[in-house]
């Protein structure tokens, strides 16, 4: 067995295997801490742990693989990726039993998704590696003669078909990976500075002019994450630059060495477990776990160019570069919509709607709580009298819980607690109806017909929750939860009032 060992690691890059393990390791301990003081469960953590040691013994057993070889093992590895990205593109949501086709993980129209029992995979991931061997490939065929019309415009072809195919599925973001991908290795393979410069240009006036002239390319979303990044101060995109301002802040106040691991005392990041878990990771680990991180992907980059050096052939080199392109591009790319709440109210929580549970604290000294964009009040308790403490952390309400709110009642409690926010009024509608679709409205970011919206009594009774189905995929990944029911629409009145659920 030590022999075996021993001939393996004078074969392989130790130092590389040691610096992906050490990224895995990190990933799984920071979602850990998530699981802990967010969410509730270690579930994510559990699966980054398994996909990571998976992903490992793979590295391994790849590792002594031939690149030649699977470069060449194109039809193949080709086939099973794209076999599985091409039903995406036309079978949305299809469940066959075990298996859901084209699943919508986040309820935003990306169909990317499969979902096998209760766990959901991206087949675009298995692609990417197809598609790094295959134009690494195709590079070196055309060694030297990149630039000639012909074989430029089969680079392009192959370049733009694979992103044009994810883009599709609804997933650009992983779509301009592809394309940024493609363009790095085109660039390491010999591609002109000038045809480099006109393209860019070309890119940017030609983009700039499809958007001006067709703006709804775009989904409505999409087009004000571009307006938040030249416009950020603007009060109109307030809901878009919210998350990127609390990651901000997260990262600004993390300090030298952060808020601690597991400490619950953080500053609050919505969906800190997938894009924005460097800004949770800086906020609990501080400048130094940041930098150490960031140390460990430059280092994992400058390695994979390294490797990419000394090659002995052009396909070698080009296979390097694109893995380089694809860990530099994933590292720079790198919750519920509306919660309604039946009634809230002193009897309930002394907060009125407790925050620890609703996710709506009126200081930045707390955090907590559900993860969610905005939240619907129905009524005020009549056990609370008219003291609606908490009423105002609400987003929308309707005309008979603003009628119960007294503030003459409500205004000691926040004068004693120094926090005016909890006793301000929301906006108000005539019905539970028109209140939740406001509600919904006011959730930038979302395709409206497939928002994420739960609806609890109160905060103290938790034990039967409903929920929008694309919210039941993670419900039944949380241990202890049950599905209990089927799925049904809301049923209301003739006042457009919310019949007893």
């Amino acid at each position: 067995m030590y022999p075996l060992i021993r001939r393996y690691l004078r074969r392989v890059d130790v130092v590389y295997l040691l610096l992906c393990a050490a990224c895995s390791a990190i990933s799984v301990v920071v979602l850990l801490s998530i699981g802990q003081t967010q969410l509730g469960s270690n579930n994510k953590a559990s699966v980054q742990l398994i996909a990571s040691l998976l992903g490992l013994m793979l590295a391994a057993v790849f590792s002594t693989a031939d690149y030649h070889a699977l470069a060449r093992a194109w039809p193949l590895h080709g086939v099973v990726a794209w076999g599985l990205v091409l039903p995406t593109l036309f079978l949305h949501n299809v469940n066959t039993g075990l298996v859901t086709i084209g699943y919508d993980a986040g309820g935003t129209s990306n169909y990317s998704w499969y979902r096998v029992g209760g766990m959901t995979f991206q087949p675009a991931e298995l692609a990417k590696i197809s598609f790094i061997l295959t134009l690494a490939l195709h590079l070196s065929q055309v060694r030297g003669q990149v630039n000639r019309p012909k074989n430029l415009l089969l680079l392009f072809v192959h370049i733009a078909l694979p992103a044009a195919a994810i883009h599709v599925q609804g997933d650009d973001g992983t779509a301009l990976v592809f394309l940024g991908i493609g363009l790095v290795m085109l660039y390491a393979g010999g591609l002109s500075h000038w045809l480099v410069a006109g393209g860019l240009t070309a890119g940017v006036v030609g983009g700039a002019a499809l958007l001006t002239l067709r703006p709804g390319i775009l989904k409505g979303y999409q087009f004000k994450r571009i307006l938040a990044v030249l416009t950020p101060d603007d009060p109109a995109l307030a809901d878009i630059t919210y998350q990127q301002n609390k990651g901000a802040l997260a990262i600004g106040t993390g300090g030298l060495t952060g808020q601690g691991l597991l400490s619950g005392e953080h500053i609050f990041v919505p969906n800190a477990w997938n894009d924005f878990i460097f800004a949770y990771l800086a906020n609990v680990l501080g400048f130094l776990g940041a930098a150490a991180v960031l140390l460990l992907l430059f280092a994992l980059c400058l390695r994979t160019l390294r490797t990419g050096l000394q090659c002995p052939d052009a396909l070698g080199c080009n296979i390097c570069v694109g893995i380089f392109a694809a860990l530099f591009l994933q590292s720079l790319y790198g919750g519920v919509d509306l919660l309604v709440v039946g009634q809230i109210g002193k009897n309930f929580s002394g907060d009125g709607m407790d925050p620890n549970i609703a996710g709506t604290f009126a200081t930045k000294c707390a955090s907590g709580g559900l993860n969610t964009k905005r939240v619907a009040v129905l009524d005020i308790s009549d056990e609370s009298h008219g003291n609606g403490v908490g009423f105002g952390m609400a987003d929308v309400s309707t005309r008979r819980a603003y009628e119960k709110f007294d503030f003459e009642m409500s205004y000691p409690n926040a004068l004693t607690c120094l926090v005016s926010q909890v006793v301000k009024v929301p906006m108000i509608f005539d019905s539970d109806q028109l209140c939740l679709k406001a509600g919904i409205k006011l959730c930038a970011g979302i395709e409206h017909r497939n928002a994420r919206v739960v609806y609890i009594h109160n905060t103290l009774k938790l034990g039967e929750i409903y929920m929008s189905a694309n919210l039941v995929p993670q419900a039944e990944a949380v241990e202890g939860v049950t599905v209990a029911g089927e799925e049904r629409p809301m049923e209301f009145d003739g006042n457009g009032n919310l019949i007893s659920i």
